[in-house]
């Protein structure tokens, strides 16, 4: 379900029934028997929905889809390859037109994990205070390794090669 962040409010959500697809477009809201329910309401709501027959959906990004989920897409990677990590730092490595998360511990070893969440799919950021990666949406947590540390993902990150220039 989605719900508009502007006036007028409108919720639309898909819905299947006897194997047809049917759009719910939903506003104009009045309580039961009030004598707000003017048919220009209901006429409002099919305009809504005649015009917008083809929808394209992104959601999970904390009500500004369309904004800050490209704007997270198009961040560029911090390093070129895992040698430019410093040891006790993580960066967002390209690895061609992936990115992987990568940690460089004290003794020069290398640590490189999916930067997606196991949980629904969010980028992880990495948090230099507790040597993790954090998913922004729902809060998961896991180890240098891709260990889940705190849910709601139950499912460890998935462990990568770390690219370098060579």
């Amino acid at each position: 379900m989605l719900i508009s962040a502007g006036a007028p409010t409108r919720s639309v959500r898909a819905y299947r029934a006897g194997g047809e697809r049917w759009l719910l477009v939903d506003g104009e809201g009045h309580p039961t028997g009030s004598g707000d329910a003017q048919p220009a309401r209901y006429a409002a709501l099919e305009a809504f929905a005649r015009e917008h027959s083809r929808l394209f959906v992104a959601a999970g990004f904390q009500k500004w889809g369309m904004t800050n989920g490209t704007a997270d897409r198009v961040r560029p990677a911090q390093a070129g390859s895992a040698d430019e990590v410093p040891p006790g730092e993580a960066r967002v490595v390209r690895d061609g037109l992936a990115k992987v998360g990568v940690y460089r511990d004290e003794a020069g070893g290398t640590h490189a994990v999916s930067l997606r969440c196991t949980h629904l799919g969010c980028l992880l950021r990495f948090n230099a205070a507790e040597t993790t990666w954090d998913c922004p949406c729902h809060g998961s947590r896991f180890d240098i390794d891709g260990t889940v540390l705190e849910g709601p993902a139950v499912k460890p990150l998935k462990t990568r090669s770390p690219p370098s220039s060579g």
